[in-house]
């Protein structure tokens, strides 16, 4: 099946979900190696609004009708 969401063909979506998750993996290793609480706080809102796009992509991923 080749289902499109949003432009986007399920595979198209499984590669920016993957993106999206080692940029989540990158931002939680760079929290753990700062000591400034300002640096610290920047990170920690960019990581919530990378949770929420991988939220919405996963949700596009789902209405495709495919499994990865």
């Amino acid at each position: 099946m080749n289902a499109r969401t949003g432009g986007f063909t399920h595979d198209e979506l499984t590669m920016l979900s993957d993106g999206i998750l080692s940029m989540m993996e990158n931002t939680s290793k760079a929290m753990a190696m700062i000591k400034s609480s300002e640096a610290h706080e920047i990170l920690e809102k960019e990581l919530e609004r990378y949770c929420q796009l991988n939220n919405k992509i996963c949700d596009m991923m789902a209405a495709t009708g495919e499994r990865g």
